[in-house]
């Protein structure tokens, strides 16, 4: 078994631990929104408020949608694509 240290700076640790949603539940609720299968979820600080980036393939549009849900809050804050 191996072990990888993670590439987190101190700023994205202290983001995530203050994360009240989930990495699953942003998914959950970005899926509900437009469909589509996960490709990718990285977490964002978008414009001073951190937010899980999901990204979705083959959404009910066809296209690829980046869906950004708020840590705390859980809601859709926007969505592209």
């Amino acid at each position: 078994m191996e072990t990888e240290d993670d590439d987190l700076d101190e700023e994205d640790r202290a983001a995530l631990e203050a994360a009240v949603v989930t990495l699953a539940e942003a998914v959950g609720t970005a899926v509900a929104e437009v469909g589509g299968g996960l490709d990718d979820v990285e977490l964002d600080d978008e414009d001073g408020t951190w937010v899980w980036d999901v990204s979705l393939d083959d959404t009910d549009n066809g296209n690829e949608v980046d869906v950004k849900v708020g840590t705390t809050t859980g809601e859709v804050v926007s969505s592209e694509g």
